[in-house]
């Protein structure tokens, strides 16, 4: 049933048993492998009665936007611009930063050295680039259904898998499963069964949204979007 993970080497999983008795809280009896620092409990791997295991799925859960940008002073805005409009406002991008650095070891002689990564956001995404629209700047940007939602609500639907009271059926890991957001393929075995189900929070886009286009993040409205703000 996978995982994909073979690719890795070492892979990167690590295998952990988690047994709780029922009294104050829900049962846990599950022992399989989960990635590290996310490992609160049994991601893929069989409790005493049935299994599951994930591969990767594709639902299309990120939108891109185009962004208008905008000078906070009421001057002309440029593709330098360091600031958009979002809901009526001229707000400032967010900068991420991160530095990653490296030394040699006996297997890898590259010379010690460092990088570092810069990163702009907006309420509606990361920006990937920036193009003019009909002669006015704009930002393009990605954002991800999950994005600050990386937890909740998954963490339920992985309690769930841990939680023999909640996998005895079909229909109990279907329950299971649907409270993951991320986009995953699920496979589900018990002494009698098989069962597969596809997870995901896919966006409900409204009918005049081009999938194949970025859609326009208005300065007073979403123009049709639906747009979901962190």
């Amino acid at each position: 049933m996978g995982p994909q993970v073979s690719y890795f080497s070492p892979e990167i999983l690590l295998e952990q048993d988690i047994h709780a008795p029922a009294k104050g809280g829900p049962p846990l009896d599950a022992r399989g492998a989960a990635f590290p620092g996310t490992n609160l409990y049994v991601q893929l791997g069989h409790g005493r009665n049935y299994a599951w295991s994930a591969t990767s799925a594709g639902q299309d859960i990120t939108d891109t936007y185009a962004v208008k940008l905008c000078d906070p002073g009421g001057g002309r805005a440029t593709l330098d611009s360091d600031h958009y409009e979002f809901l009526g406002q001229c707000l400032p991008f967010d900068v991420l930063e991160r530095t990653n650095s490296w030394a040699p070891t006996p297997a890898d002689q590259t010379p010690p050295g460092s990088q570092t990564l810069t990163a702009l956001r907006t309420k509606v995404g990361i920006v990937i680039a920036k193009a003019t629209i009909d002669g006015k700047p704009y930002a393009y940007t990605e954002l991800r259904d999950t994005y600050f939602h990386e937890v909740d609500p998954s963490a339920f639907g992985f309690a769930s898998f841990n939680n023999p009271r909640k996998m005895r059926t079909p229909h109990d890991f279907f329950r299971s499963a649907c409270q993951i957001s991320y986009t995953f393929n699920w496979f589900y075995i018990n002494r009698h069964h098989i069962a597969y189900f596809n997870s995901g929070q896919n966006p409900v886009r409204p009918k005049g949204v081009d999938p194949n286009l970025p859609t326009l993040a208005g300065s007073g409205s979403c123009q049709g979007a639906s747009i979901r703000t962190r």
